[in-house]
């Protein structure tokens, strides 16, 4: 329901309005005057009433509501959101000099080069470097190193760090340990879910109440865990070939390459909404590689290495974003790289995909990612 709400002025003029039609004498409504100052006030009042309708009407619909008031809406239906994730990665530990024994426990801290994240070691009994007898990552007196995982104590995105940005031991630092660095970019931390996601999903999951439906199975895997895309084929196994009775689905969580336990939660995601006898599958993505090559002028005034940094990012992004099923659009790259630095780039000479100039395509169980990008 629509509100014919009103600003500041127009209630004072309208005050106005009224207090003069009601009396033969010209009444003085000059700024400072009395009157004046009484049917300010008095809007005054009225406005912050107006405000406190507008913020009941919005709390009493899951749509208009926002952030912990959309939460307990939800709550009461025992539907809630997708929680945080940790980032991981590996963290490699190194020193200048060999011929001492090295321990790294879990719980040591790194952090990247600001100081904005921190991470920590954790343990993992399957690591050559594990010492059941130290608990701990052993670097041997003839070894100049060792890489170990990491997870980020603050749950989010802001943890997924770039190659390179770990670099800091924090606290008293670790005994013949000189250097610790991230050699390739962190992955797996996800934000809370955002009110929109949130409110997309419940739709999702009232539409999917005892259903074994399509919808039930969306919001069955949408529910796993937060960015994940995913693809539903029926009636045919993965080679295309005709199966009735049977479904399978191609699950992606960005990276292209999903860990068997997220795999196994879809799955088991899956059993709780398929329909009796129906037979179902769950498969990772078939990854096509995308080697890209762009050559560049660049204007005058323009350093052409941070601008052609700033497109091989800006590319990178792109091909990183692409979801199942999605193609590479060849003239995509032209805008991208004209983006990337405005005014920095004055032509895109050459542009090739896996060496051709055409579209990359891909099917419902394919995503593409990033291969080898060049930029000249």
């Amino acid at each position: 329901m629509a509100l014919n709400t009103k600003a500041f002025d127009t209630l004072v003029s309208e005050f106005a309005v009224n207090v003069q039609g009601r009396t033969a004498a010209l009444i003085d409504f000059a700024v400072g005057s009395i009157l004046r100052a009484v049917g300010e006030a008095a809007s005054l009042v009225v406005l912050w009433l107006q405000g406190l309708v507008l913020q009941v009407l919005a709390l009493t619909r899951f749509a208009t509501s926002t952030g912990t008031d959309a939460e307990s809406w939800a709550a009461d239906f025992g539907f809630e959101k997708i929680p945080a994730t940790h980032a991981t990665g590996s963290v490699t530990f190194a020193r200048f000099t060999t011929g001492r024994r090295a321990v790294i426990y879990p719980a040591a801290l790194v952090q990247t080069a600001d100081g904005s994240q921190t991470y920590a070691v954790v343990a993992d009994t399957a690591h050559p470097a594990w010492s059941p007898a130290d608990s701990a990552y052993v670097v041997d007196a003839d070894a100049s190193g060792v890489a170990v995982p990491v997870q980020a104590l603050a749950a989010g995105a802001a943890g997924n760090a770039a190659a390179g940005q770990v670099s800091v031991i924090v606290g008293q630092g670790i005994p013949y340990i000189d250097t610790a660095t991230n050699a390739a970019p962190f992955t797996g931390g996800a934000d809370i879910e955002g009110d929109g996601a949130f409110r997309a999903r419940f739709v999702l999951w009232f539409n999917s109440l005892s259903k074994a439906t399509g919808t039930a199975l969306d919001y069955a895997i949408g529910q796993v865990q937060s960015g994940l895309k995913w693809k539903l084929v029926e009636n045919q196994n993965l080679d295309g070939s005709p199966r009735p009775g049977h479904l399978y689905a191609v699950v992606d969580d960005g990276t292209g390459d999903p860990s068997d336990e997220l795999l196994a939660a879809v799955r088991a995601a899956m059993e709780g909404v398929r329909a009796l006898s129906i037979q179902y599958a769950v498969f990772p993505p078939e990854v096509l590689g995308a080697d890209v090559s762009l050559m560049l002028e660049i204007a005058a005034g323009f350093d052409p290495g941070e601008v052609q940094v700033a497109v091989r990012d800006a590319v990178l992004a792109y091909l990183g974003g692409l979801d199942l099923g999605q193609e590479l659009r060849w003239t995509k790259l032209v805008q991208i790289a004209y983006d990337a630095a405005p005014g920095g780039v004055t032509n895109v000479r050459t542009i090739l995909v896996n060496g051709q100039m055409r579209d990359l395509e891909a099917s419902d169980r394919q995503v593409i990612r990033a291969g080898t990008v060049v930029v000249g």
